[in-house]
């Protein structure tokens, strides 16, 4: 994989970052968790974790979380999580600048999609158009 600026500290500051401690939690950071260093995000702009699974028997895939915007965020711009299959979006959540919002069950429905699939959860830069 080409380094750049969104890749060059996969896992530490970028990308799926480990909390401290061992209770298993990660935030996704798209741009940097470390102080005084930015990265230009423009609306497209993503993150995702993502596992190859067998959905063959399952009915529900579940995500638990939270999304947390800055105040400075434009208005004309949110930040958007979704669950995907294949690279599809099956289920979202947005959220605009300042706002707070709970991922307490964020759930999609995967009775059709049995055998194996790239399920993903996605954090991502949206155009909101105002």
């Amino acid at each position: 994989m080409e380094l750049d600026a969104f890749t060059s500290d996969l896992g530490r500051s970028q990308g799926r970052v480990l909390t401290p401690g061992a209770d298993g939690h990660a935030v996704l950071v798209l741009g940097d968790l470390q102080l005084r260093r930015f990265a230009e995000v423009t609306p497209g702009d993503f993150i995702q974790a993502e596992q190859v699974v067998d959905l063959t028997g399952d009915v529900v895939v579940r995500a638990r979380g939270s999304l947390r915007v800055s105040e400075d965020l434009p208005d004309a711009l949110a930040w958007e999580v979704s669950l995907c299959i294949d690279g599809v979006k099956r289920a979202r959540l947005r959220a605009r600048g300042g706002e707070t919002k709970a991922i307490d069950d964020m759930a999609m429905n995967v009775t059709r999609d049995d055998g194996v699939h790239t399920l993903a959860i996605r954090l991502e830069l949206i155009n909101q158009g105002v």
